[in-house]
């Protein structure tokens, strides 16, 4: 009786009713959403949600009594078996609205990079916890290489979706850690940016549904590669100038 309490003691029954009610919430949305004007059910996909939800819950349930403190040292291991898989999945992945991002027999299939998000988040709160008196810049670049193989792995297959679900993820665990902030804010401003480059072609396309000159720099390959071109020897110039002289004109 008391080895039963015991597994029981550290079972947070809040976020796991939490996650029930959500998940309930959310089934009743897709029951609704297939019943037509004459009050008649005509999709059968809120099924397939309650099937997915308690598979769901019962592994939720099952990971919450295993003390994640224990996988600690194997999951750098894991971590390279999950680079393993996406770069797989990239291959041999089933295709599925333009992207080979699953994996799967029949009709039953998984999305290795969506459970890639609690591996990848084990192992950079690893990291961040091991290095937090190692240089900041190198404890930063080595964080962001560890967020780099998943993300490039997942832009492959391509899923820019929820690539950029892992961007604010990082941000947060790395203001957590104490990451200096301008380095936190150098990423964000980059996200940023590379989701305006993405949108605004589309725009173009769909909404303006005409010309517009300022955009030619994302669509013309040639003024594209004069930009990348440009930015890379500022780049260059101000690692130089950083390695030389350690003066603030060229580094933060």
């Amino acid at each position: 009786m008391k080895l039963k309490l015991k597994i029981f003691e550290n079972f947070d029954f809040i976020l796991f009713l939490s996650v029930v009610l959500l998940v309930t919430i959310g089934i009743c949305f897709i029951y609704s959403s297939g019943i037509d004007s004459s009050g008649v059910n005509v999709s059968n996909e809120y099924k397939k949600q309650i099937i997915f939800a308690s598979t769901a819950l019962v592994l939720m349930a099952i990971a919450m009594l295993i003390d994640y403190r224990k996988i600690q040292k194997y999951i750098f291991w894991i971590f390279l078996a999950l680079c393993g898989i996406l770069l797989y999945t990239r291959f041999f992945g089933r295709e599925v609205n333009g992207a080979k991002s699953w994996l799967g027999i029949g009709f039953f299939g998984i999305q290795p990079s969506e459970f890639g998000k609690i591996v990848f988040i084990m192992y950079l709160a690893s990291y961040l916890e091991k290095t937090g008196k190692q240089n900041d810049l190198k404890r930063f670049v080595k964080a962001l290489f560890i967020l780099l193989c998943p993300v490039g792995l997942i832009l492959l297959q391509p899923d820019l979706g929820t690539a950029l679900v892992y961007i604010p993820v990082f941000l947060v665990m790395c203001y957590i850690a104490n990451v200096p902030k301008r380095y936190i804010m150098l990423i964000f401003s980059i996200g940023m940016v590379t989701i305006l480059f993405t949108v605004l072609p589309i725009w173009e396309q769909t909404i303006a549904k005409r010309d517009v000159a300022i955009l030619n720099v994302l669509t013309n390959m040639k003024l594209r590669f004069i930009i990348i071109f440009a930015t890379s020897m500022i780049t260059i110039i101000s690692i130089v100038g950083y390695i030389l002289t350690r003066q603030k004109y060229y580094y933060w």
